[in-house]
Parts: C-alpha cells; sequence; structure tokens
C-alpha cells in the first residue's frame, strides 16, 4: 500500500507539470520485491527515487519534453523497471 501511494503522489506531481505517468499491473510487484524489508517503507521511497524518478529525470534532460508527455513504467522479465 505504501508503493501504491507512494506511485500515485508521483503521478500526480508529474501530472500537474503536464506529464501523464501510466503503470502496469506488475510494477507493484516489482517494487516490492527490490524493497529490503528490513528497512519498511523508508526503503520503498528510495527505490521509487532510484528506479523511477531517476531515470524519469534523465529522459527529460534527454529530450525535449513537449507538454503532454505520456511515459509507461513497466516491469521487464528480468524484473527490471522500464520506462517507456
Amino acid at each position: 500500500k505504501v508503493a501504491q501511494k507512494e506511485l500515485l503522489e508521483l503521478t500526480d506531481r508529474l501530472k500537474k507539470r503536464g506529464v501523464k505517468l501510466a503503470t502496469t499491473e506488475n510494477i507493484l510487484t516489482t517494487l516490492a520485491n527490490a524493497v529490503n524489508p528490513k528497512f519498511g517503507a523508508r526503503d520503498i521511497r528510495r527505490v521509487i527515487e532510484e528506479k523511477i524518478e531517476k531515470p524519469l529525470a534523465d529522459k527529460f534532460l534527454e529530450h525535449v519534453r513537449r507538454p503532454h508527455t505520456s511515459y509507461t513504467l513497466r516491469a521487464n522479465k528480468k524484473g527490471e523497471i522500464e520506462i517507456k
């Protein structure tokens, strides 16, 4: 539930900037598997920052972002998060 809440907050922040972020069903499972249970909910924030926010920022810098840009988060067969 924490991962879902964090993703929703990220989606809302991006929406305010004209960026749509869609997710696939398996993304929450992938995030949960990347979290170290020893660190709990704080680790979810770190994983989202490392695996989603930083790569998205890199995409913004690589390409001139036009208004109403859309990205989709999905997990590949290796359990890695991809941004398309």
